[in-house]
């Protein structure tokens, strides 16, 4: 169980004692044999280069080589990771974390870690030439892959990030035109725009299914793997639709015309989909014929879980929308392509690019999801590098882990194109109590930008822009899991997640954020660019500023319609809510919870503050509430009436339900017995401590002394 070795001077001062029980008398030390291999070598510091020289070694090489203290040191270079994952820690005996590790570039030149390979390419050939039988648009070539295969493509030379994105083949057809003016977003971003690039269905004749070739649901919208839906793509949307309990919305929405108008079949083609909430999903079109609108498809991964519509449902007929990719009677615009699995003769690669040009062009492929993966971890730092097409995660517990000056680009996405139809991979970093992720940036996640998780972490000086491609693995572009955490300083503009941060646990502090144009494609609904869940209503945010959220709203506390309430801690609770700037229409501050404190907040532009008094079993919330010297468009709006969640007997119509053993007092304890319809009831007044005088409103706000105050300009005409 146990040895004596003679250490040299070196190793003797590298003797960590607080991990391994080490009695040391001069140069000897009785060291138990789980830890002899820990402690004999002194940390290290290696030099990693692209192109190792002698003295040198690779970022693989020194990934593998990473012990206790040890630090891989990147000199400027393009790094190209190798397919699979390193797993740091894995093997460590006995299981401790593994303490000051550090990955971190050189100073004097970036350093880019690159997840994709370049695709051996051979003679591209037309259509015809390959098969008489294809059909094919004009200018679509061919070329045999062989075993090469990928989960996302990029055309471009060596410099990544100069490499184009490419798409698969799709419809309906995301065109550049449609990319917002001065957003600063790429032209293939398109491929968000629901209401541009999307199509939806008839909502009276389309359906889930339990069973392959059933029928549809189309009374009580339950769940199924299949679905049978009829494309209502060329008529429009023009209705008001209930997003939650009391919260309504306007739709308005042209398509961009009936898939029958394509006049081929989209049989074998990824169906991409979203129901309203939750996440976008994918499945498997099995029948569908040319020039009809009916068709069938699957969802080979049926996710029950967390937002999957296998488990919620979700249906609004409003809210769906989905587009067709990668088959390839759909390839007709530049810059997309069809990539074609096969088990035998090769995979094969069709592209088009302008007109009938033939392609001369290098391709990249991404290989995998991340580069390594910590397994546990104590002070583990990454700073300085930039990823390109892939990312690293962090599982267990990993206390003190610190992302600090790099930027992540294409962090997360689906691998739809392998047949895998589950959520996107992204950047996960569990268990980072005290953590830190300071002055970093993400850009083009598919899905999630970063999950994160852990006591007392910090978040400081950081861009999110245009992640949430698809939102495919959740709602949010951050899901940050905290207690007495702090977000601070950060930036989120031009996501396509209907939340920006999805904040949990009590006692943060969220200050100084500014998130813009949150949601801009519309894919999703009920989210908010600061969404805070129950668990995190204690705590403050202050001088955020949340503006123009597209179906999306400023800063919404949230809560569960089915949790009891009977006192201010069992929903969200005792938010100082201060100095906030919110604008923009329907980028709402809305507040369920109770106890809260509401003041020195600007909230104009259309966008509403809004109470909500009633959600569910929850009635009456905000009676202790406060909410005072806010500068607002309009008064403060109650939302919610009394029994607005489950039915009730009459005996409940006149009086302040409150809730019982089954839910609500007077209400039958069987629930097989038949209930009354619903009462409307009667809207919820404002609470007691909160009174209109209290708030002004801009009319009271402008005077003639004021540049524009109806331009909300309010600086004086003179200094004095």
């Amino acid at each position: 169980k146990e040895i004596t070795v003679l250490l040299s001077q070196k190793q003797q001062a590298a003797v960590k004692v607080t991990d391994c029980w080490i009695m040391a008398r001069s140069f000897v030390a009785r060291v138990p044999l789980a830890c002899l291999f820990m402690h004999l070598g002194a940390a290290t510091d290696y030099d990693v280069s692209a192109a190792p020289g002698p003295g040198e070694m690779s970022l693989e090489a020194c990934l593998k080589k990473l012990v206790e203290g040890d630090k891989c040191l990147l000199k400027p270079g393009h790094y190209y990771t190798s397919p699979g994952v390193v797993s740091i820690g894995k093997t460590k005996v006995p299981k401790v974390p593994m303490k000051d590790v550090v990955i971190a570039a050189k100073p004097g030149g970036d350093v880019l870690i690159d997840g994709t390979k370049e695709l051996t390419l051979s003679d591209w050939k037309n259509c015809t030439e390959e098969d008489a039988s294809l059909s094919c648009a004009e200018g679509v070539f061919v070329t045999n892959l062989g075993s090469q295969e990928f989960s996302q493509l990029f055309l471009g030379g060596d410099d990544a990030l100069k490499r184009r994105l490419l798409f698969p083949a799709r419809w309906p057809n995301a065109l550049p035109a449609t990319v917002p003016n001065n957003s600063g977003l790429p032209e293939w971003a398109s491929v968000t725009d629901t209401y541009a690039s999307w199509s939806f269905p008839d909502g009276s004749k389309s359906g889930r299914m339990s069973v392959k070739h059933g029928t549809p649901d189309l009374t009580d919208r339950e769940p199924g793997a299949y679905a049978k839906f009829v494309d209502s793509g060329g008529s429009t949307i023009n209705a008001e639709v209930e997003v939650e309990e009391g919260m309504k919305d306007t739709i308005k929405r042209e398509g961009p015309g009936f898939l029958n108008e394509t006049k081929v079949s989209v049989k074998g083609a990824t169906i991409v989909i979203v129901y309203g909430k939750g996440s976008t999903e994918s499945g498997v079109v099995y029948k569908h014929k040319a020039n009809s609108n009916e068709f069938e498809f699957e969802h080979p991964n049926c996710n029950t879980e967390g937002y999957g519509s296998c488990k919620k449902g979700f249906w609004k007929d409003e809210f769906v929308s989905y587009f067709f990719e990668n088959t390839l009677s759909l390839l007709d615009q530049p810059f997309e392509y069809f990539f074609e699995r096969r088990k035998k003769g090769g995979n094969r690669l069709f592209l088009k690019l302008n007109g009938t040009q033939k392609p001369s062009v290098r391709l990249w492929g991404r290989h995998s999801d991340y580069f390594f993966n910590v397994k546990g971890s104590d002070k583990f730092t990454v700073r300085g590098i930039k990823t390109f097409a892939t990312c690293f995660k962090a599982e267990q517990t990993n206390q003190n882990f610190s992302i600090e000056d790099s930027t992540f680009l294409y962090a997360s996405v689906s691998s739809w194109l392998l047949g895998d139809h589950g959520m996107a991979r992204g950047m996960v970093i569990s268990g980072a109590h005290d953590g830190s992720f300071t002055n970093n940036v993400w850009m083009y996640a598919e899905g999630t930008a970063l999950d994160a998780s852990g006591f007392r972490m910090t978040m400081t000086d950081n861009l999110f822009k245009y992640n949430g491609i698809y939102s495919n693995d959740g709602p949010q572009t951050i899901k940050w899991s905290s207690v007495n955490g702090t977000v601070s300083h950060n930036s989120l503009e031009w996501n396509g997640h209907v939340t920006g941060w999805k904040l949990m646990g009590e006692g943060q502090l969220i200050t100084k954020n500014d998130v813009q144009h949150q949601n801009w494609g519309k894919c999703l609904h009920d989210g908010a660019g600061i969404h805070v869940q129950m668990s995190a209503g204690a705590s403050e945010f202050s001088y955020n500023w949340v503006r123009n959220g597209h179906k999306s709203l400023g800063i919404r506390f949230d809560t569960a319609k089915t949790s009891p309430f009977t006192k201010p801690e069992d929903v969200g609770h005792d938010a100082q809510v201060h100095h906030n700037v919110i604008w923009g229409r329907g980028t709402n501050l809305a507040m369920k919870g109770e106890r809260m404190t509401v003041k020195l907040n600007t909230i104009f532009g259309g966008s509403l503050f809004s109470l909500i008094r009633a959600f569910g079993v929850q009635q009456g919330m905000h009676k202790l509430t406060t909410a005072s010297k806010n500068a607002l468009d309009t008064q403060v709006l109650p939302r919610g009436k009394h029994w607005s969640g489950r039915r009730r007997t009459p005996g409940c119509q006149n009086t302040e339900c409150l809730p019982g053993a089954n839910g609500w007092k007077n209400e039958p304890d069987d629930e097989t017995k038949q209930k009354e319809p619903r009462p409307q009831g009667v809207e919820w007044p404002l609470p007691p401590k909160i009174k209109p005088a209290d708030n002004l409103i801009y009319a009271d706000l402008c005077w003639d002394g004021l540049i524009d105050c109806q331009h909300h300009d309010f600086r004086p005409l003179s200094p004095v």
